[in-house]
């Protein structure tokens, strides 16, 4: 039963592949007293990780895992914004405002929603972009298109497994079942700073980092993972296939630990 189930949820995320559209939020304009409040907020919440010249040289940084970004060179893992023509790779502020508010699942970065209120996390997302030039020579490229979504099948999961197993070879860094066990990643995988790096366990979906709804795995797969050796696919049918991995039996001991900790 769990290696069908593991099965049925690979093949869910190859069917994510075929997906497009987002959410946006009420974005607030930028200033220079937003940015002089984003800095209080920063020195007193997010310095001791991401460092006081957003480096990601703070003095937990030794403490946690993976390591906290460096923002001086503008390279965010999770976007929803394609290349430019310059061959940037650039996040766009709702993309930045996305993962400050519900933090990075699986990671030491936590979510501030309900702690920061909307305002504020804006004026981190404008303070935190002062960090690179980057934003000042170039802007985010065209946002991903999910129009195209296909619905979830048999047939999907099948496309998606042939791409998982075949011409894409998710299979050697995410193992034959999604274990994140594949040869490269025990061979050693690094992000673009020389870090040692794992893929991720597709069988506990829960704790991707960019999130793990269809639309986020979708987007993951088109976009790729900036500064990762994940690569960008442009066709989606991997999608449904991944979404086949998911463990139940692990979710349900990862969700009473959490109920204990936090009770």
């Amino acid at each position: 039963m769990r290696r069908w189930y593991q099965l049925a949820m690979l093949g869910a995320v190859c069917a994510v592949l075929m997906l497009g559209g987002g959410a946006g939020s009420l974005v607030l304009a930028q200033s220079e007293a937003d940015i002089e409040a984003g800095k209080k907020l920063y020195t007193e919440r997010c310095e001791h990780c991401h460092g006081a010249e957003g480096d990601g040289v703070g003095y937990a940084t030794e403490y946690v895992f993976p390591r906290p970004r460096d923002f001086t060179e503008g390279v965010y893992k999770f976007r929803t914004r394609h290349e430019t023509e310059d061959g940037n790779r650039l996040a766009s502020d709702d993309d930045i405002y996305r993962s400050i508010c519900e933090g990075l699942h699986g990671s030491s970065m936590p979510g501030w929603c309900g702690f920061f209120t909307e305002a504020e996390i804006w004026q981190l997302v404008h303070y935190i972009k002062t960090f690179t030039e980057i934003y000042e020579e170039d802007k985010p490229g065209q946002p991903i298109d999910y129009s195209g979504e296909v619905a979830y099948s048999p047939e999907s999961v099948a496309r998606g497994k042939e791409y998982f197993e075949g011409e894409f070879e998710c299979h050697t860094c995410h193992g034959t079942v999604g274990r994140g066990n594949g040869q490269q990643a025990l061979d050693g995988l690094e992000d673009d700073w020389g870090h040692r790096i794992w893929p991720a366990n597709l069988t506990r979906p829960w704790t991707y980092r960019g999130g793990h709804s269809r639309r986020d795995i979708f987007r993951n797969l088109v976009m790729g993972i900036n500064g990762t050796p994940m690569p960008s696919f442009a066709d989606p049918d991997p999608l449904a296939f991944a979404r086949t991995l998911e463990d139940p039996e692990e979710r349900k001991e990862e969700e009473t630990a959490a109920r204990e900790l936090r009770s």
